[in-house]
């Protein structure tokens, strides 16, 4: 992979044509390679979605709440008991979801309005459905599938400009072979739309990053989009946070002033988007309930519940009853399995903690016509890693009881820990020309 920098390395001046790497054969070979593996999950996305255009698929149980409670907004309108979802209205899909599950959420089979989540992926369902019906969520999977290719192409076109296009092509193969990156794009819950946020966000945060520029239009973008991610869901609250972080510590210049600044700032507009989210939820609730001291209990009430480790039907499957022993079940059994990661997460981690654990000055390990492959290894690039490692695990270890009960779409937060990893290498190993002018001396650190 090539070098992680914001600005290209100067072609060569003399020598024969394939020395440019970064024009011709070389460029069109790297645009082909980006726009198969888009092309490849986008008809894998669009194929799910047709084979489940009128039945529920991967989380059963919230896609069935979302359609009914959608059904209900569009026949009362979105002001209807302060835009609150009603995941028990109706007769669309029985027997599947919160209406009937007495012991977990709904009581009675009616009147079951859900405030422990925001509302957003009921309120695009609705929005999309409003234009056919609700009791088929085809068309709907078709625009989280639009939706969630939009979100990779962009992040796609962020590495291609701001880092190189050989950087695009390799990433682009690889992220594309994780399963859980597109496997719930066609998803009528909000996991696809969580993924296809997070990965518009990385697109915002490296080009502030590589660029070295902030600018309102790309904080706007930012906090946006965290905003809108905080809207679906609580559960990518660090990710949303502290992902921008993890990318401007990528950087040689870390430790200067104007580095630190754009760090400071991505962390308090990321973080500060998606608390918004949470604190316009919390208003909403307060509405529906008739005051903040009771929307502030429902919300406790719920917290100690998903963070007590112990769970009515699901104890049976925590391992030591504590926030450790989520991770540790995550880590050992969950996040290889085929569905999530195939091997490839684990694959990630051993390549890098290998490349990371040597120690050494710059060199060149590998010469092939006028190129040299250069090794720069870093400090700092273990402490990147292990960051996004931590990142990835705040939800599980903070909700041992909610990290359990949804086991079937948690594990795609440590997507986030393949990306930096990517990155990471990208900038251990650099392609770059033998007779090209030396580079200042970097920082070790």
């Amino acid at each position: 992979m090539t070098d992680l920098t914001a600005a290209p390395a100067p072609a060569p001046t003399a020598g024969p044509k394939h020395r440019v790497l970064r024009t011709g054969s070389s460029t069109l070979i790297a645009f082909a390679l980006v726009t198969l593996s888009v092309m490849w999950l986008a008809g894998k996305g669009m194929l799910e979605a047709s084979l489940h255009a009128r039945d529920l698929t991967l989380d059963i149980y919230g896609e069935a709440d979302v359609a009914r409670a959608a059904s209900r907004f569009l026949d009362l309108g979105f002001t209807d008991h302060a835009g609150i979802p009603d995941v028990a209205y109706g007769d669309l899909f029985a027997k599947q979801g919160g209406k009937f599950d007495k012991q977990e959420l709904c009581a009675e089979p009616h009147d079951c309005f859900y405030t422990h989540n925001p509302p957003g992926s009921v309120y695009l369902y609705a929005l999309v459905s409003a234009l056919h019906t609700p009791a088929n969520p085809y068309l709907p999977r078709i625009v989280n599938v639009l939706l969630c290719v939009a979100a990779l192409g962009w992040f796609l076109r962020a590495v291609w400009k701001w880092l190189s296009p050989w950087n695009a092509a390799v990433i682009a193969v690889l992220l594309t072979q994780i399963p859980m990156v597109g496997n719930n794009m066609h998803g009528t819950c909000y996991h696809g739309h969580l993924m296809a946020l997070f990965l518009a966000e990385m697109a915002v945060a490296l080009t502030i990053v590589m660029s070295g520029k902030i600018t309102a239009a790309r904080l706007i973008a930012l906090g946006l989009l965290t905003f809108v991610s905080g809207w679906f869901s609580y559960e990518f609250a660090g990710i949303c946070a502290f992902s921008p972080l993890l990318v401007t510590f990528l950087r040689d210049d870390w430790r200067e002033r104007a580095s630190l600044k754009r760090a400071l700032w991505l962390t308090l507009v990321a973080g500060g988007g998606f608390t918004l989210a949470q604190v316009l939820h919390l208003v909403q609730s307060a509405v529906f309930f008739g005051s903040f001291r009771l929307a502030l209990r429902d919300l406790a009430t719920a917290g100690a519940k998903r963070t007590s480790g112990v769970g009515s039907s699901y104890k049976n499957n925590f391992v030591l009853g504590h926030p450790i022993g989520t991770w540790l079940a995550y880590w050992t059994s969950l996040v290889g399995r085929p569905e999530f990661f195939d091997g490839n997460f684990f694959a990630w981690l051993l390549s890098s903690g290998t490349v990371l654990a040597l120690r050494g000055q710059d060199s060149i390990i590998l010469r092939w016509r006028g190129y040299g492959l250069h090794w720069a290894p870093r400090r700092r690039y273990v402490f990147v890693v292990t960051g996004a490692l931590l990142v990835a695990s705040m939800w599980i270890t903070a909700m041992p009881q909610h990290a359990f009960v949804h086991v079937h779409f948690l594990p795609r937060q440590f997507t986030l820990v393949c990306i930096v990893v990517m990155f990471v290498m990208a900038r251990v190993f650099r392609i770059r020309p033998l007779d090209a002018a030396a580079d200042p001396v970097p920082s070790t650190t």
